[in-house]
């Protein structure tokens, strides 16, 4: 064969098979072995032995040259059953028989519990501490729990006489009602028992007061029982408000006392009083320097405690009287005046006495009997002093030594004299005019022209 030749073989015919070695000899000149190509072949380096990856890294089943193996992902094993599963040396099978629902039947088991281990969690029993299937519990250890002697329980229930006391004790059945403790049947008393956090003890003076204000009050909290201020201790007073103490009753504003009503009853005002009626024998509105009292008939105008003026009042007549008898107490100044607002009728009338009409604009001088009268007024051009029956006489002295005067003023300056020697005197401008006279009973004019 020429060296320029090229020859082709055909590794199924040309090429002969050579055998392996047998393992007792180690294939050193051999550094790769692959079958398959891809995700499907079977590979083996100085790696290990690989199947399913191009890497041994990637493979999901591989060996190392260490002998670990390594299979990742799943896979499935066939088996017909597990009779061709040979038994461990730690495991074995169980005959089917032996089994019933995945349960392994006792009874087809060899020995006994005595050839089985106590587990972590459940344990074997004495067969000595069993009868009839049940365990003798007294057989058992009291742990947390301990045992009861039969005899101290009837029908499964533990009979409490038989029980000891500890920290709670026993109480006697005849203590009990209704599953209650009998409050009559315990010794000691409520001081014995603690104050809850809803409920308290109290006291008996508490329970006393309580009382007390329970029944006086009703259910608008309104006091309907009267109280004694000499119970009542002393507080400060208010700016505004009322306050009742063992002093009184007070009622403040703005810081001031306006009304006092003291302990043994005296009412004292300050400021205005305010009130549509106020009922009462006697009102005084002072004891000292001028002050009114007024009664149930008459308004006294006083000084001090002297009466200076009074004003009654008459029903039968529907009148009211000024008296002023008592104005001596004014001294020799001293005056009254009267003053009316615009009405009907008199705006005073006083029996014989004195008749002011302010509408009519006279003033009227009664009779005795009121059956005349004496008016003067004027309306608004002249002045007028008339009688309505009889003569008008004017009598300045009533025979007392003096005279009187009459002075006219139309238009010039004139005077009438009368003296009380009988003279009358007629002046005009200062100068004498006529003069008349009765001497020695005869008439004497003089100045006539």
């Amino acid at each position: 064969m020429s060296n320029n030749t090229i020859q082709i073989f055909n590794p199924f015919v040309d090429l002969q098979s050579q055998p392996l070695q047998p393992p007792t000899q180690n294939l050193e000149n051999l550094t790769a072995l692959s079958v398959g190509s891809g995700s499907r072949a079977l590979r083996a380096d100085k790696s290990g032995f690989w199947m399913g990856a191009e890497a041994w890294a990637d493979a999901k089943v591989r060996f190392d040259m260490d002998g670990n193996a390594y299979i990742a992902g799943t896979f499935s094993l066939t088996l017909n059953d597990l009779d061709d599963i040979v038994d461990g040396t730690t495991y074995s099978r169980v005959l089917t028989t032996s089994i019933s629902a995945g349960l392994i039947v006792l009874s087809e088991t060899i020995g006994t519990l005595d050839d089985v281990v106590d587990g972590g969690t459940y344990a074997r029993v004495l067969k000595t501490t069993i009868s009839s299937g049940h365990i003798l519990l007294d057989e058992t250890i009291s742990g947390v729990y301990g045992k009861v002697a039969s005899t101290d329980i009837t029908a499964g229930h533990i009979k409490l006489d038989e029980t000891i006391n500890g920290t709670y004790g026993k109480v006697l059945s005849t203590d009990i009602s209704a599953g209650h403790i009998i409050l009559s049947n315990v010794s000691g008393d409520l001081d014995d028992v603690d104050d809850g956090t809803t409920f308290k003890k109290v006291t008996a003076n508490e329970k006393t007061g309580a009382g007390r204000g329970y029944s006086g009050l009703n259910s608008s909290y309104q006091i309907i029982k009267g109280f004694v201020e000499s119970q009542l201790s002393s507080v400060s007073l208010p700016t505004n408000g009322i306050r009742i103490d063992v002093n009184g009753i007070y009622a403040r504003k703005s810081g001031v006392t306006t009304v006092y009503i003291s302990n043994v009853g005296d009412a004292y005002f300050s400021g205005t009083v305010a009130a549509s009626v106020i009922l009462g024998s006697t009102l005084q509105t002072g004891s000292t320097g001028e002050n009114v009292n007024i009664t149930e008939s008459k308004i006294e105008l006083r000084s001090g405690s002297t009466v200076t003026g009074v004003l009654r009042g008459d029903d039968s007549v529907f009148t009211s009287y000024l008296e002023v008898s008592h104005m001596k107490a004014l001294g020799p100044g001293g005056s009254v005046e009267i003053r009316a607002t615009s009405g009907v009728g008199p705006a005073i009338i006083t029996s014989g006495g004195l008749s002011i009409d302010p509408n009519g604009g006279w003033v009227g001088i009664d009779s005795p009997n009121n059956s005349q009268q004496i008016y003067l007024y004027h309306n608004n051009t002249h002045g007028y002093l008339k009688t309505t029956t009889g003569n008008l006489y004017l009598d300045p002295n009533s025979g007392r030594a003096g005279g009187m005067e009459v002075l006219f003023f139309a238009g010039m300056d004139g005077t009438l004299n009368f003296t009380a020697d009988g003279q009358i005197a007629m002046w005009t401008n200062g100068s004498l005019d006529r003069c008349y006279s009765r001497l020695a009973g005869a008439n004497v004019i003089m100045g006539e022209a």
